[in-house]
């Protein structure tokens, strides 16, 4: 141990000397720079968040309170009434209550019943109980259901809205928003229609401070608004047409804004739908103080082109564009329930449509609902209809200002003017009077005579939405995720989304595109969220159902520890800037630790250093990063670890770590030296009669750990001498050609110094060199010795010998008087292996007279000797 603590003394000193000592920097400091989402990601949170932004604040708390036992798995809703707890559990209809001990008590079992949704009534708990034969029932003191009002035509109620006047229901599978209205003495009347979408189901239901009803639906995922007229009349009016299928989370608030979320259960894919924002992007200059109001209604312009009606669903298949419906499969009718694959296996039919819904939840929430088809009741049986060979609508016939509608009329100018909703749809505009024909038509039936369309739509976007739809009916995306959106309510400037498949609660700040996974709950599904009238929030979930509070106010304490950081080499660590907005009663400590191995855990690193406490400061900008020293000592990793504490209501806000770092100056690495003549590689040197070249290039491979500038020195060293002679100096490229015909033939070794000089001061320099493999200066050809030519008759013979100084014999060969052509000559050992070569040549039948008989001698470098000798034969 004590040998282990004097070294990283002396490296401490060593590194701290240099540093104090250097009258300039040694090497120039690196940096790990934190700012975006993907930057702070992979770090470790605990009860603090970090947002797509990159901010990291402290987080909502949240724990569980309670778990149902084992046969209820989902939670539908929940209801508190008084000071208790009620929930809507399935999937087995049951009605628990959550008591003073933590646990869950069964007040009333459903069997062959469900309950989606529970709301309150003048104190008591409302409970709607969907199922063979509806109801709306409270709870009495007892613990039974009392009924209300049957509605024995009502297949599902999946939401209510309760008023002073009435009670409103989102049903299925008739697609009908339905009133029951107060009566006195606590009788109700029975439902009437506020709207009959062609849709399967209305999911959801909200409404405004006018009086104003919005309904979300399945199939088209359309949101509707329906506003009171005359007596018991309601104007339905399309708000948006979401791309997604299914409509199933509504929220409006005081003004008039409408957030809708969606929850196509195919959209819900593992994982998120993008990356962590690797990339600075800013962020959205919001004014200070609340939103503008919106214009009074009063002032809001009334389109009189826009018809306030449903739109029609999707054009029926026409394949052949002869208007007439493509065949298909008759859709299941009322009580009978379509095959069921959701889980990729065809079920056999279910007698019973309810448990096949339940089926598909747990599948998916609201993955799929049963389809089936019916009659609009509204419709006077007897209403015409369009003549088989018409393409378009029939004429709406004649109202006058003073006269009543009848239901045939009410009947032509609706399909009038749903067909001018389907090709606005189509074009995407929207024209009063005539509907121009679509590219194809098909011939519709009355809507007294149409089938609801067998399946949803899919969206042509990956993951589920909320859509904010302001005052005036603009419609922007403010959230998109591969989650399906159950649930959305409000909470200060922000939205609170519960969301499946993986048990996720978002915060979203429309104004501000701030979005942040405020709770990652084991269950997978967040199905309801209560707000209670104190101000508590409670989440239901599914598979596993509980019963989590989220805490209204942030937490008062939590930390965020930095993934390890990699600084390659031990180092020296500089500065720690925190960029942080830092609210009064609030503050940031900052500890951070060093190691030299990458796992903290599987050994030992330094201690967290103490921690450095920022506060408020009223005169400092948040802009402005505050610096602290790092005390950790010189490693190769280095970790920082924030905690935050906040008052409750209020939270620092840090926005960029920026952490410095150096390490000491290390020498530069030279890998390889590399010295040839141009095709020495291939086997070659000069060819023919050219000269091979004299100029070697000189290559070599060098970097710097520090990433310093680098300058080289080229040197030689002759064979059998020990000094080196300056070839170049100051060379800035990894390359160099040497001239060799200034220096004698002979073999050398070449060296390349490299140097870091030019980016630290001369007594921190540091330098490597390397030498190459030995390498052969030859430019001087051979030379042909003891040469000899005598005649033999006719024939003339040439003998000699060839010798080259350093390279071997590669080639002898010879030409008789001007030709071109050489004749090659072997030696006489029969190869050419060696510097000295002899040879003899028999040259036959040469014409009487004078010949000139060329000898040409090269050796392995390509140096040429020709030597010419006269010949005079008789």
């Amino acid at each position: 141990m004590r040998s282990i603590k004097t070294t990283t003394h002396l490296l401490t000193a060593a590194l701290t000397l240099a540093a104090v000592t250097a009258t300039a920097s040694a090497v120039q400091p690196q940096r790990w720079t934190h700012r975006t989402e993907a930057d702070f990601n992979d770090g470790e949170v605990r009860d603090t968040v970090v947002t797509n932004l990159g901010d990291i604040m402290l987080a909502t708390g949240s724990d569980i309170i309670g778990e149902m036992p084992e046969q209820a798995s989902i939670t539908y809703d929940l209801q508190r009434v008084g000071d208790t707890i009620y929930v809507a559990a399935g999937p087995e209809a049951k009605l628990m209550r959550f008591n003073a001990d933590g646990e869950f008590d069964e007040v009333i079992a459903l069997p062959n019943e469900q309950v989606f949704t529970l709301d309150r009534i003048d104190g008591e708990l409302l409970v709607a109980v969907s199922g063979a034969s509806s109801r709306l029932a409270t709870l009495d003191a007892d613990g039974e259901l009392v009924t209300l009002v049957e509605l024995p035509d009502v297949q599902y109620i999946w939401d209510t809205v309760v008023r002073d006047d009435a009670i409103y229901l989102a049903t299925g599978t008739e697609g009908q928003v339905l009133r029951v209205a107060r009566e006195g003495g606590g009788t109700f009347s029975e439902p009437t229609v506020v709207l009959d979408a062609n849709q399967t189901n209305v999911l959801t239901l909200a409404a405004d401070a006018n009086g104003r009803l919005y309904a979300g639906t399945d199939t088209d995922g359309l949101i509707y608004r329906l506003t009171p007229r005359n007596g018991d009349e309601w104007e339905a009016f399309v708000l948006y047409d979401a791309p997604e299928p299914e409509v199933a989370a509504l929220l409006v608030l005081d003004d008039g804004t409408v957030f809708a979320g969606t929850a196509d259960a195919e959209q819900a894919r593992p994982g998120r739908l993008e990356d962590a924002a690797a990339d600075p992007a800013g962020r959205p200059d919001v004014p200070a103080g609340p939103e503008p109001a919106p214009p009074a209604e009063d002032d809001m312009p009334e389109p009189e082109d826009i018809p306030a009606v449903p739109p029609e669903a999707d054009p029926i298949e026409d394949p052949d564009g002869d208007g007439v419906e493509a065949p298909g499969e008759p859709e299941p009718q009322n009580g009978d329930e379509a095959i069921d694959d959701v889980d990729g296996v065809v079920d056999d039919p279910e007698p019973d449509p309810m448990r096949a819904m339940i089926r598909r939840w747990q599948a998916g929430p609201l993955a799929a609902s049963p389809s089936t088809s019916r009659l609009d009741t509204n419709n006077a049986p007897d209403a015409p209809e369009t003549p088989a060979d018409s393409d378009a609508p029939a004429a709406a016939p004649e109202v006058t200002p003073d006269a009543t509608p009848t239901a045939e009329q009410r009947d032509r100018m609706r399909e009038q003017v749903r067909g001018q909703l389907r090709d606005a749809r189509d074009t995407g505009t929207l024209q009063a009077g005539v509907r121009a024909a679509p590219r194809q038509q098909a011939r519709r039936a009355p809507t007294s005579q149409r089938a609801r369309p067998a399946e949803a739509r899919r969206a042509t976007q990956a993951g589920n939405a909320i859509y904010r739809i302001d005052p005036q009916g603009f419609v922007n995306e403010v959230f998109r995720e591969s989650v399906m959106i159950f649930k959305i309510v409000e909470a200060g400037d922000r939205l609170l989304v519960a969301t499946g498949n993986e048990g996720q609660l978002y915060s979203v700040n429309p104004r501000t595109e701030e979005t942040t996974i405020i709770a990652d709950l084991t269950p997978e599904q967040i199905t309801s969220i209560l707000v209670t009238d104190d101000g508590e929030l409670l989440l239901g979930t599914a598979n596993a159902a509980q019963l989590v509070r989220l805490d209204d106010t942030m937490a008062n304490r939590g930390t965020y520890t930095s993934k390890v950081l990699d600084a390659t080499q031990i180092s020296l660590f500089g500065t720690l800037r925190l960029t942080a907005d830092i609210p009064e009663g609030t503050s940031v400590l900052v500890e951070t630790r060093s190691g030299n191995v990458g796992d903290p855990d599987q050994a030992p690193w330094a201690q967290w250093t103490e921690a450095q406490t920022f506060r408020h400061n009223a005169d400092a900008s948040s802009l402005q990063p505050r610096e602290v020293k790092v005390d950790a000592p010189p490693a190769r990793f280095l970790q920082y670890r924030l905690t935050l504490l906040g008052n409750r209501d209020a939270t620092p806000v840090i926005s960029q770590i920026e952490t410095a770092y150096v390490m000491p100056n290390l020498p530069p690495r030279v890998r390889s030296v590399r010295a040839q003549y141009p095709g020495a590689a291939r086997g070659r040197g000069g060819s023919g009669d050219n000269p091979p070249s004299t100029r070697m290039n000189i290559e070599w491979d060098a970097s710097d750990p520090n990433e310093d500038e680098l300058v080289y020195k080229v040197e030689y060293q002759p064979a059998g001498s020990s000094r080196y002679i300056l070839i170049a100096d100051d060379v800035r490229e990894t390359s160099y050609e040497w001239e060799t015909r200034r220096v004698p033939d002979g073999r050398y070794v070449i060296r390349v110094t490299a140097s870091d000089r030019p980016s630290n001061p001369p007594d921190m320099a540091k330098t490597t060199t390397r030498r190459s493999d030995a390498v052969l200066v030859d430019n001087t050809p051979p030379t042909l010795d003891e040469l000899d030519v005598a005649l033999e008759g006719g024939d003339v013979k040439v003998s000699g010998l060839a010798v080259d100084a350093l390279s071997p014999i590669q080639s002898i060969a010879y030409a008789v008087n001007n030709t071109d052509e050489y004749t090659p000559v072997l030696p006489d050992d029969l190869i050419f292996d060696s510097t000295r070569e002899r040879f003899s040549v028999t040259i036959p039948n040469l014409d009487s007279g004078q010949h000139v008989v060329t000898l040409r001698v090269r050796d392995a470098r390509g140096n040429t000797r020709h030597e010419a000798v006269m010949v005079d034969v008789d």
